[in-house]
């Protein structure tokens, strides 16, 4: 009996302390809260150790409940080639995308402190010295959890305005950088976003693989010590790209395949389509009227889906009535790691079907590269068609006997990362078969090579995908 009693106390306690996150009542507010729902905004509890390790942002994008105002509004555009009624079951969910928090960080963080430009975790009723990260600009503003869908254009303004004054500054002699290093202006906007089941933590360790070997590959070129035209400025788009679900865990991944997909589509649909065509366009323009850095877009997986249709597409929300989305602009490189959305997406013909297909072969993205590997065991997952990451896709286009299609060139990887033309094609997309560099199985990860994408000689192909090298028109032909 003293035993059953000591259990029974046990388990009270232990009931009575787990709901004792810091954040909880905010997350709760916001219907983010569940077991996996609250590792999407991990970096606010960590947001010294999550985040990477290159001046820039943490744009968090998280499914919060759906506002009863009507305020997700949503206008088909000439670029959608879906019906309204396909279209609009893309955002037909009971939650909706939003942008809970923005995180400015350094690559130095004991220099320059890390801290918000946006938080919806501030909250009315609620003590604001909960906060594990201070506001850029002081005091927290407390921001109505009804309000978190309607907020994230509030969210994109204020980064707009952080990220043109920081590029502003970078530019200005004796700006203080957080390192030596740093000490120079920007070269780049480096846009990342990772896949499927990939949570926040996962994701900005990730990026930091990814743009670390960038780095890396940067510097072999460089002479000794300095990294000759590479010093990006670094956004880290992450999503709730895994159902919330703490049983039969394997089996709730696999049912999730379908409904990750469409939000994938949500994602790039919604707010990182306005990130590209409208907030870095904008903050460029008033950092400096006429002068651009090159946007470079990363996307793994379903991340490439999101990061494909963000730039080839484009946004369809619109903040009032009467507004339009905002309209293409022009990005200098996509680059779409594995990418698991179906290859007529990007090859196709641009018709009235129930799949999407983007306009003249995204024509408003002057380099498109995806890559294809035979050893990645994750995108021949679908039955329903193949996606642009599968060999077998890439042998359908490129393969021998097959006829040389205009709007494509094909190339090959090697296993040093170097890529060298196989058919050449008045195109700006290049397929390329990546066999025999994504070949191994990235640790702690399943589906073959499909995430072998963090290595120098990954960084090595994506630094010549950049800079135009070894197989890649230096000027994009029309």
């Amino acid at each position: 009996m003293k035993h059953l009693i000591a259990v029974l106390s046990l388990l009270l306690l232990l009931s009575a302390c787990a709901n004792s996150r810091r954040l909880a009542n905010e997350e709760q507010a916001l219907g983010t809260d569940g077991p996996i729902t609250h590792q999407f905004h991990s970096a606010l509890y960590y947001p010294f150790e999550l985040t990477p390790r290159f001046d820039g942002y943490l744009v968090g994008i998280e499914k919060v409940k759906r506002p009863a105002d009507h305020s997700v509004r949503i206008k088909k555009t000439d670029n959608v080639n879906i019906g309204a009624s396909a279209l609009d079951r893309k955002f037909n969910d009971g939650k909706v995308m939003a942008i809970t928090h923005i995180i400015r960080h350094s690559a130095d963080a004991r220099i320059n402190d890390n801290c918000t430009v946006f938080n919806a975790y501030v909250q009315p009723g609620q003590p604001a010295e909960r906060q594990l990260i201070s506001p850029f600009h002081p005091p927290h503003v407390p921001l109505h959890p009804a309000n978190a869908y309607s907020n994230s254009w509030e969210a994109l303004g204020a980064l707009q305005a952080n990220l043109g004054n920081r590029i502003k500054d970078a530019r200005s002699p004796g700006a203080l950088h957080a390192t030596a290093e740093a000490q120079k202006p920007y070269s780049h906007i480096l846009v990342i976003v990772m896949g499927w089941n990939t949570v926040q933590e996962e994701a900005v360790r990730n990026v930091n693989s990814i743009t670390w070997n960038l780095w890396r590959a940067y510097r072999a070129t460089a002479a000794a010590g300095t990294v000759a035209g590479f010093h990006p400025l670094v956004i880290t788009v992450t999503w709730p790209s895994q159902w919330s679900s703490a049983w039969i865990d394997p089996a709730i991944k696999i049912v999730s395949f379908p409904t990750k997909a469409e939000d994938a589509d949500e994602v790039g649909l919604s707010w990182l389509g306005q990130l590209l065509h409208g907030t870095l366009p904008a903050a460029q323009n008033a950092a400096s009227p006429g002068t651009t850095l090159p946007v470079v877009v990363v996307g793994h997986s379903f991340g490439a889906k999101a990061a494909s249709v963000a730039a080839c597409v484009g946004p369809v929300i619109v903040k009032q009535d009467g507004d339009q989305p905002m309209a293409l602009q022009r990005i200098d490189t996509v680059v779409n790691l594995q990418p698991a959305y179906l290859s007529e997406r990007l090859l196709g013909a641009f018709d009235r079907s129930s799949n999407m297909v983007y306009r003249n072969h995204c024509s408003t993205v002057d380099r498109f590269v995806m890559t294809a590997s035979k050893r990645d065991q994750a995108v021949p997952l679908p039955v329903w068609g193949l996606y642009a990451g599968d060999a077998k896709s890439f042998d359908s286009v490129c393969g021998a006997g097959t006829p040389q299609q205009s709007h494509v060139r094909c190339a090959k990887a090697s296993a040093a990362g170097e890529v060298t033309l196989q058919r050449a094609g008045s195109t700006r997309v290049t397929y390329v078969d990546a066999s025999d560099l994504i070949s191994e199985n990235a640790f702690g990860t399943s589906g073959g090579s499909h995430s072998d994408i963090y290595r120098l000689e990954h960084g090595i192909m994506l630094r010549d995908i950049i800079q135009g090298n070894v197989g890649f028109a230096s000027t994009p032909q029309q």
